[in-house]
């Protein structure tokens, strides 16, 4: 069974391997192959929307997000935190409520899932330095006034030849450059915990405006979010947790980091 799930692995590298080749060099696949997926909301590139987009948060109507902000504003407890934040000059009362602001992102965090955060090194396949070297040669095949390249779609019953845009040498230099950067760095993926990322970029953010952590206010307004949100507990944390929060996720960012930086073994 385990000789099974690696002939699989491998099977599915390649093939991700030949997509890549076909969306860079531009070839042309017959219509009825071709299955889309949806396209994925526009990544933000503000601090305080990173952890929109690796969790999706987007999905949350933006109706429901106002209902909830309303409902924090009218909150004693909620409407107290806002005042002194104010005091401090994060007035949170005149930002919009969207997915990628913080009224939107406070209301957002009772949803938000908490879940094992890591960070792990992604190792090219193998099969893309042979791709790499594959690109090189119809490359110089095509570039070279004594060769001649043809290439045929057997099922779209086409034959591709020289000139056309298909079989450009440029693109299939410019896919194997790009490919042997790919194969040239070391790559890491760090997985947040939604729930943690949420709460610690807001304390990051309230003490950068404010000069000060206001751990009192941030658990006020998260326990009148999570009221509205339907939790009749509330928000269940501490102050001292919220500092916590901070502390992993730093310290889940150092880690990806760190097994950047780790030397190869030879």
């Amino acid at each position: 069974m385990i000789v099974l799930d690696r002939k699989i692995d491998v099977a599915f590298r390649i093939h991700l391997a030949g997509e890549m080749i076909v969306q860079v060099c531009g070839l042309r696949r017959p219509v009825e192959r071709i299955h889309q997926r949806p396209r994925p909301a526009g990544l933000m590139t503000q601090a305080e929307c990173l952890w929109r987009w690796q969790m999706k948060i987007d999905r949350r109507q933006p109706e429901e997000l106002r209902r909830i902000w309303r409902a924090i504003q009218k909150d004693k407890v909620g409407a107290g935190a806002l005042t002194i934040l104010k005091e401090y000059g994060f007035d949170l009362d005149k930002i919009g409520v969207e997915p990628c602001t913080w009224p939107g992102i406070i209301a957002s965090i009772p949803v938000l899932p908490s879940q094992r955060a890591r960070s792990r090194l992604l190792r090219p396949p193998a099969a893309l330095r042979s791709a790499s070297g594959f690109l090189l040669e119809l490359a110089r095949g095509l570039t070279s006034p004594y060769s001649h390249v043809e290439a045929r779609a057997p099922r779209a019953g086409v034959i591709y030849t020289e000139g056309s845009d298909e079989l450009d040498p440029r693109n299939f230099l410019k896919a194997a450059e790009f490919l042997e950067k790919v194969l040239s760095r070391k790559w890491v993926i760090t997985e947040h915990n939604p729930l943690q990322n949420a709460i610690a970029s807001l304390r990051w953010e309230i003490k950068w405006r404010t000069k000060k952590p206001h751990d009192k206010e941030i658990v006020d307004l998260l326990d009148a979010a999570f009221r509205a949100a339907g939790f009749k507990k509330g928000f269940q944390m501490q102050f001292e947790s919220l500092k916590k929060a901070e502390k992993f996720e730093r310290e889940t960012r150092k880690a990806g980091r760190r097994k950047l930086m780790l030397r190869s073994p030879r």
